[in-house]
């Protein structure tokens, strides 16, 4: 995949996705990829047009998804809950690599885990700042606290 540069600040290509955005009244994956076919886009730069390559790229999609779909039972006690049989570990020179749940470290697997939590909690308290109203209050009050206690650990 071409996208190796950080595009989070990146003006331009925040332009092209907004212009996108106003001329459809949302923003769907299909625009953004028929406005980057045209070579001229600022886009275009950030897919990869050569369709082998994209197109294994894509089936490598396919088989991660297949792979995350492997569910195992796993019980403790008397609670029973459907997990990942094979989880995502350490980058490896193919891009990716999932071990069966049972052969890895626990701790730097929650350790991982927690780390995404946290993203997906700061991503909620962003929205919540940035459109107040009374859920938003509420998620605050909850997730702030929580947020903070999972840094500690």
């Amino acid at each position: 995949m071409v996208i190796a540069e950080k595009i989070e600040n990146n003006a331009t290509i925040a332009d092209e996705l907004r212009a996108l955005e106003l001329r459809g009244g949302h923003l769907r994956a299909g625009d953004v990829v028929d406005a980057a076919r045209d070579t001229g886009s600022p886009l275009h730069h950030l897919f990869e047009w050569d369709d082998d390559k994209a197109g294994e790229a894509y089936r490598l999609l396919q088989a991660a998804e297949l792979i995350r779909r492997v569910k195992i039972v796993v019980s403790v006690e008397d609670v029973a809950v459907s997990v990942n049989r094979y989880i995502s570990t350490a980058k490896d020179s193919e891009g990716g690599a999932y071990r069966v749940i049972s052969r890895v470290n626990g701790e730097s697997v929650i350790r991982t885990e927690l780390a995404q939590v946290i993203g997906v909690i700061d991503r909620v308290l962003a929205i919540a700042a940035a459109k107040p109203c009374e859920t938003a209050n509420a998620v605050v009050r909850i997730l702030s606290p929580a947020r903070d206690g999972l840094l500690r650990l």
